[in-house]
């Protein structure tokens, strides 16, 4: 390996410059004169080398990157073009990372070529770059280095190039650990051991792969107890995903309670095997949801599925919680944890060395890793490492550094090309701010995994968690109450098992099941009530732990009291993992540190349709409280379409039931039709409209129906065509939209109100939805707007037909409009419009996503942008968003870059 280290200071010039050194003084000792950084016409190269014999002339290119950098292909093709263009004897490529997916395909290619064609490129890739330099003279071979007697040496060297000389970089292994802990410089040229104190501690410091380790001097090697306690400590710190004790526990389902995700484990087992039968190349996987919708639950069941008489001799899936981890060390030793724990369940044979890590650059270098690679292929095998909980490592600055040790685990696992897998479980409603050091490393890794949503639970889920709900419950779930809880929890996984344990310490307190959900149920009073049943001293230990998660047993016992910390424990509260606290659960620790809930959009589907739902209402409003018997009378109709209105009643919240009572929950009429309003404007369905509206007036019928079918996939055709005429009558009824020639037409944020049929108008209005930047105009036709509004020409209605609709929408994204009685102006209008709209544009949350990715098509653009905001836009919308933001970030880059070069 070869790495270029220089101080933060540096400008990446200066770091070129130093392998640009090595490079000249390699190519003189091939009996070439050299030139620097030679601008020609139309071409500029790092280095321009003319044989003294032959006269022959390179050129050359020199590309100090890490490994977190790869050549791309258009580096390659760059270099080639020029050789051709210049008509010179050969080009060169002299880097220190790796080369890109595409840039190792055209080497590929290349290399198939006849010898003499072959001579016109010539790519030296880190190893290839090594032997150079080596064979040149420049450096030693790594093989005659003069080590010192005491400490455990790894064969995997690296030549660290500095701006205070060149060195070999041995790492020392800690024999009880495995691991590297300490490095050891030795003069490159001599291969003797560094003895200069001074210049050792300024290499130290030094940003590079060996920066979180130990540097010793020579003379003092050894492997003092108080680190070896300390290392001991973090190893014994890697916990597996475990999980609750019981059903009636928040954290993770037993196996043997765990219900549905057929399709998602079908996915995963079909990666699996596509893997062991190398006919992919990814070998990284991601297991997404938000929090609470099962991802520790699935890993567990794969772990349990991997010990299965059909999977045992197959896969072997070992799952850790990154929550326990105390350094970035964590990913080393979980490594070295999950093959010990293989060879242990005589998964695969013990290699012939204590298995180790002997290059944190390079994890799986190792010879006894390597054989238990071997033992994979040749026994067809795989072995999937997950990491749960992987969000925790952006929440915490110390752990900023393992996010680098799995990057580089991942990596060595992508490139290595072997039966193992590397997994994340991933929680989507949180995300990585842009500032965040890991966010580009972590997007960069977008295109080398594979990625498994989980997806809310189907009606036949449900249906089996209930009837292990009743098993656990000791008693038959009555019919009523099993049909309020799979309406109540819309497939949320989090959300049935809240209801469920709730019901169940009800129960379980001596209530009976027809008392327990007469009304509408409200999530946030659930979480209220645990809070108050604590006291002053508990609450604080409860929101210290939520802010801090994971965090030190023994630091909480020093600031609450053994006592507090244990009655949380006991209460479940609290839960212990290693020597980490943690809440019981995730949603507890968002509700504990924002006051809410995740967000539930409304999924249910009234079962009854509006104009009869309104008959219904006004009977209750008058009666005030009647039984369903009665209730049934005065409508004229029978018991079982009585009881379908009583279920939309509580659902929408309008009346609560006890036994067969019905009781109207309002005072009066108008706060019944807008608890109805309210209900809606949180239903799934007007949210896709609103999302496929934007800031536009209509969508089509065709687009209503896509959403629909999106939203509840698992009907059958019939069911959803009567589901959306019904959902239809229930949007116009509470004046949200209207159908026109076969336009969904928005309304809400016209004059009309809330005025259709009975429902009364209203004064509020729905603000508009501030979108995401999405690029909906192009640069000069938004230029066209700002002008117009500036000279005065700024009636809404007006620009609207004039066709500058996706205009007003880009500027209302970016918060530069203001809108009022129909008037246009702009919040921010100063001097140089053009560079502030590009530097906006440019710090959007979507042009960051651009500039990672801005050398791929525009589908693929679009179809990253659409996974980070949740989105679900065809192949076809992909390209035109990804096209759009493309432009816009182009425009944004090239107009920034030519005024500074103006400047």
């Amino acid at each position: 390996m070869i790495e270029i280290a220089v101080s933060e200071n540096t400008t990446t010039t200066e770091k070129g410059r130093l392998l640009e050194s090595l490079g000249r003084e390699v190519l003189e000792t091939m009996q070439y004169d050299v030139i620097n950084e030679v601008r020609l016409t139309g071409i500029e190269v790092d280095l321009l080398a003319r044989h003294r014999i032959t006269s022959e002339v390179i050129y050359v290119e020199c590309k100090a990157y890490k490994d977190t950098n790869t050549i791309s292909a258009d580096v390659i093709t760059k270099l080639l073009g020029n050789v051709h263009l210049k008509r010179v004897s050969s080009g060169w490529l002299l880097s220190t990372g790796p080369l890109g997916k595409d840039a190792k395909g055209i080497v590929e290619e290349w290399e198939q070529n006849p010898v003499e064609q072959r001579k016109l490129l010539q790519i030296y890739s880190p190893d290839k770059l090594v032997d150079l330099i080596v064979n040149s003279g420049k450096s030693c071979n790594p093989l005659s280095l003069n080590y010192p007697k005491s400490g455990s040496f790894s064969e995997n060297v690296t030549l660290l190039i500095t701006n205070h000389g060149r060195f070999w970089a041995v790492p020392l292994i800690h024999v009880t650990a495995g691991i590297p802990y300490a490095v050891i410089l030795f003069d490159a040229r001599t291969g003797v051991p560094i003895h200069d104190h001074q210049l050792i501690d300024s290499v130290s410091k030094i940003p590079s792969s060996f920066h979180d380790l130990e540097w010793p001097y020579p003379n003092v090697i050894n492997e003092d107890d108080s680190f070896s306690n300390q290392l001991a400590k973090e190893s014994e710190s890697i916990i597996t995903v475990s999980s609750g004790d019981q059903w009636a526990d928040y954290r993770p389902s037993r196996p043997q309670d765990f219900v549905g995700r057929d399709g998602l484990f079908q996915d995963v087992y079909r990666f699996i095997d596509n893997v062991r039968n190398s006919t992919i190349s990814t070998r990284l996987l991601a297991l997404k949801a938000p929090s609470g919708w099962g991802k520790s639950s699935v890993l567990l069941k794969l772990v349990e599925k991997s010990k299965s008489s059909r999977q045992r001799n197959k896969n072997y899936v070992f799952a850790v919680d990154v929550r326990a981890a105390t350094s970035h060390r964590y990913a080393e030793f979980s490594l070295i944890e999950c093959f010990n724990s293989a060879i242990n369940d005589n998964f695969v044979r013990r290699p012939s060395m204590p298995v180790k890590i002997s290059d944190t650059n390079n994890p799986l270098s190792d010879q006894s890793i390597v054989e238990i690679i071997q033992t994979l292929k040749s026994e067809n095998k795989v072995i999937i490492l997950m990491f749960d909980q992987f969000e925790e490592i952006f929440s915490k600055k110390e752990l900023f550094p393992l996010f680098e040790s799995i990057r580089k685990l991942s990596i060595s696992v992508d490139a290595l090309q072997e039966n193992i897998i590397i997994g994340f479980a991933w929680k989507t409603d949180g995300s990585v701010p842009t500032d965040h050091p890991a966010y580009h490393l972590w997007h960069g890794l977008t295109d080398r995994r594979r990625e498994f949503s989980l997806n809310p639970f189907i009606d036949k889920d449900i249906v089996k968690a209930l009837s292990i709900f009743s098993k656990e419950l000791g008693q038959p779930l009555n019919p009523i109450l099993k049909r309020y809880l799979k309406d109540h929890c819309q497939g949320y996984p989090w959300l049935l098992k809240k209801l469920c344990i709730h019901v169940f310490s009800l129960v379980q307190g001596g209530n009976h099941q027809d008392e327990i959900l007469g009304k509408s149920l409200n999530i946030n009073e659930l979480f209220e009530k645990e809070t108050s049943e604590l006291n002053n001293i508990e609450l604080a230990c409860v929101r210290k732990v939520a802010q801090d998660s994971p965090v030190e047993f023994f630091q909480m016992v020093e600031i609450y009291g053994d006592s507090t910390v244990q009655s949380l424990i006991n209460k479940r509260i609290i839960l212990r993992k290693g020597q980490k606290l943690i809440l019981y659960w995730d949603i507890f620790r968002d509700y504990i540190l924002t006051g809410k809930v995740p967000h539930i959009p409304v999924t249910y589907l009234p079962q009854t349709q509006f104009r009869r739902y309104s008959s219904a209402l006004q009977v209750l409003i008058d009666q005030k409280s009647l039984t369903i018997p009665a209730f049934a009378s005065k409508l004229g109709i029978g018991r079982d379409a009585a009881e379908n209105i009583v279920r939309d009643f509580v659902m929408l919240g309008n009346a609560s039931r006890q036994g067969d009572i019905l009781n109207f929950l309002h005072e009066n009429e108008e706060e019944a039709y807008s608890k109805v309003v309210d209900f809606f404007t949180k239903h799934i369905m007007y949210a896709k409209i609103m999302d496929g509206y934007g800031n536009n007036t209509y969508i089509t019928v065709e687009d209503f129906e896509e959403y629909f079918n999106e939203s509840y996939e698992s009907y059958s055709e019939k069911t959803k065509k009567q589901y959306i005429n019904s959902i239809h009558g229930w949007l116009i009824g509470v004046g949200f939209i209207e159908i026109k020639a076969n336009r969904i037409v928005n309304t809400i944020d016209s004059t009309r109100g809330y005025t259709k049929n009975i429902f009364p108008k209203f004064d509020k209005r729905k603000p508009r939805r501030k979108s995401n930047f999405l690029g909906e105009a192009p640069p000069e036709r938004v230029l066209e707007l700002i002008d117009l509004i500036n000279s005065g020409q700024n009636e809404e209605s007006i620009l609207l037909s004039s066709g500058y609709r996706n205009s007003i929408s880009l500027l209302n994204s970016i918060s530069n409009l203001s809108i009022e009685k129909g008037i246009l102006s702009l919040t921010h209008n100063p001097h140089n419009i053009k560079q502030w709209l590009a530097k906006t544009v440019l710090s959007s949350s979507t042009l960051e996503i651009v500039k990672i990715h801005k050398d791929n098509s525009p589908t693929q653009i679009g179809s990253i942008v659409a996974k980070e905001l949740n989105k679900t836009w065809k192949e076809t919308s992909q390209k035109r968003y990804g096209s759009a933001l493309l432009l816009w970030y182009k425009w944004a880059s090239e107009l920034l870059k030519k005024e500074i070069v103006e400047i």
